[in-house]
C-alpha cells in the first residue's frame, strides 16, 4: 500500500494537468540559442543563472525534422534536462516532460509550440508536419498528444489515454481528453496562436 501511495504521489507531482495542456506559446523571437534556454529555463520557473545556463543547454538534447522541405525550413525540437547527481531535476521519475520547438527564421528562433511527454515521434498527414507526444503513466498505459503545424505553431489537435496490450501490441483508448466533461461534444482542440510578425 505504501509503495502506492508513493507511485500516486510521485504521478500527482510531475504530471500537468491530463485535460488541459494547451498553454499558450510565446511566439516571441529569440535572437541566440543562449536566449531560447534562457526562455526555456524561465518558463520552467527555474532559478538558472548564466553559469547554470551552459549546463542545461549540454544535458539537453536537439534534434531537427523539416516543417518545409521545399522552402528549407525547419523545426528544432529541444528536450530539455538538467542533472542533478544520477536524477533528472526537470523530468519526472517516468521521464516526461517538456519538448519546445523552435523553428529557425533570419533574425533568431520562434517558439512555435511545447510538447509533453517521454517520447515523440515526427511524421506528415495530409501534407501537414505532425508529433505525437507519448506520455508514459503506467507499464501498459501512456498519453498520446497529436500536435499540428498550423502554419504559425503546432497546436493540439487529438489526446487520449491508451492502454496497451503487450501480447499482441495493440493498444485501446481508454479516455479521450478533446471530450468535454459530458462527453458528447468534442471540445477545442486547443488555442489557435499567432506568432508575431517576422522581425
Amino acid at each position: 500500500m505504501k509503495t502506492l501511495l508513493i507511485f500516486i504521489a510521485a504521478v500527482a507531482v510531475t504530471l500537468p494537468s491530463l485535460a488541459d495542456d494547451a498553454r499558450p506559446v510565446s511566439t516571441n523571437l529569440f535572437r541566440t540559442y543562449q536566449d531560447c534556454f534562457r526562455f526555456m529555463a524561465g518558463d520552467r520557473d527555474s532559478e538558472i543563472d548564466d553559469g547554470q545556463l551552459f549546463k542545461l543547454a549540454a544535458e539537453s538534447s536537439m534534434d531537427w525534422f523539416w516543417l518545409d522541405s521545399k522552402a528549407k525550413r525547419i523545426v528544432i525540437v529541444i528536450r530539455l534536462d538538467l542533472l542533478r547527481g544520477t536524477y533528472s531535476a526537470i523530468r519526472g521519475a517516468q521521464g516526461n516532460g517538456d519538448y519546445y520547438l523552435f523553428a529557425p527564421s533570419t533574425n533568431g528562433y520562434r517558439h512555435v509550440g511545447t510538447m509533453w511527454g517521454n517520447s515523440y515521434r515526427h511524421g506528415t498527414l495530409n501534407g501537414k508536419p505532425r508529433f505525437i507526444a507519448s506520455a508514459h503513466m503506467s507499464a501498459a498505459s501512456a498519453v498520446e498528444t497529436e500536435y499540428v503545424w498550423n502554419g504559425t505553431v503546432f497546436e493540439i489537435v487529438s489526446k487520449a489515454l491508451y492502454q496497451y496490450n503487450p501480447a499482441d501490441g495493440s493498444k485501446t483508448m481508454i479516455k479521450d481528453y478533446m471530450q468535454d466533461k459530458n462527453g458528447t461534444e468534442p471540445s477545442p482542440a486547443g488555442d489557435v496562436l499567432k506568432a508575431a510578425p517576422e522581425e
